[in-house]
């Protein structure tokens, strides 16, 4: 149950607190809502997911992430809380054309307002 919404002039996706309180992670399986967009990629390469997140708090920092029919993996889940902040998710090898991207709710509260995938290096000097 992802609602849309907007603060401080950023329009983000959510599952609010007050409308499913859950003080564990959800399983993937759960179905506790997902957001999918379709991406479009100029050429072969190595990808990573990165995601535009804030964190509520230490109960509401992360999603789960899947690139395809790929494995899910936990997407954030870090100690940065309260501001905007790009995440690293998981790097996979695709071909150029159409791909689908998933998050999916693990912690209420964690916030997403843009995603991308990049083939340049992360962390690269």
């Amino acid at each position: 149950p992802f609602a849309i919404d907007e603060e401080d002039g950023v329009r983000f996706a959510h599952v609010a607190r007050d409308v499913r309180f859950n003080p564990d992670p959800w399983r993937p399986e759960d179905d506790a809502g997902a957001l999918t967009w379709t991406v479009e990629l100029p050429e072969d390469g190595e990808y990573t997911l990165l995601g535009h997140c804030w964190w509520l708090d230490d109960k509401g920092n992360s999603f789960y992430a899947q690139i395809n029919d790929g494995p899910i993996a936990d997407f954030g889940n870090d100690s940065r809380m309260g501001a905007w902040q790009w995440i690293q998710g998981p790097t996979v090898a695709l071909e150029a054309g159409e791909h689908t991207v998933r998050l999916l709710s693990r912690e209420d509260g964690a916030r997403v307002a843009r995603i991308v995938l990049t083939n340049t290096v992360i962390g690269a000097d």
